[in-house]
């Protein structure tokens, strides 16, 4: 069938990104992001500055159409700004959420570098839809191609709760996450987790 050969080459394209990458020369200290990604960002490393010397600035940013309800649009801004967490709101191209470092004088603020974490966000209802529809295999493999460290998926909710699949397939799919493409995942009961 026609999805078996899409898999045989995410597969191939998987392992041709995996072995170039394992002979590459050390990287520069702020090597590009794809822009698969974000276009204008660069990846910090420990040779770009020292957090500590109280220059910088971490700042989460989250995916403008990341939302808990339609009525409810600023529901994640709003409970990270209660919580004296610094966050900005804009279009990602990949991901729900990400942290910047950036430097706090905003007359010298130029760049921005983005910090090696990622999260995509799924309700259980959603999880079950993307994997029906295929968008799951594609967010994985751009987020595995992304060149960030630590990626995680935060799934919300009951996975019983949804009825598009079988809860034992959404709990297969997260086991598979976590080992073939070693990303991290989380679960939570509900968006105020």
């Amino acid at each position: 069938t026609d999805g078996g050969s899409s898999k045989k080459r995410l597969k191939k394209k998987m392992q041709t990104h995996t072995n170039s990458s394992a002979h590459r020369p050390a990287p520069s200290p702020a090597p590009t992001v794809p822009t698969t990604l974000v276009t204008s960002y660069t990846i910090w490393d420990d040779t770009t500055g020292d957090l500590g010397d109280g220059q910088w600035e971490v700042v989460l940013l989250l995916d403008n159409r990341e939302q808990r309800t339609r009525n409810d649009r600023t529901y994640f801004r709003d409970r990270l700004h209660e919580r004296g967490i610094k966050c900005e709101v804009r279009t990602l191209p990949l991901g729900d959420m990400l942290w910047i470092v950036r430097q706090k004088n905003i007359s010298l603020r130029q760049e921005e570098w983005v910090l090696h974490y990622i999260i995509e966000r799924k309700r259980a209802d959603d999880l079950a839809g993307s994997i029906i529809d295929g968008r799951y295999l594609e967010q994985k493999f751009r987020l595995k191609k992304s060149a960030l460290q630590k990626v995680v998926y935060l799934v919300e909710g009951d996975l019983a709760q949804q009825d598009k699949m079988p809860s034992s397939h959404l709990e297969t799919a997260i086991i598979e996450t976590e080992v073939t493409q070693g990303f991290y995942t989380h679960q939570t009961q509900h968006a105020g987790d």
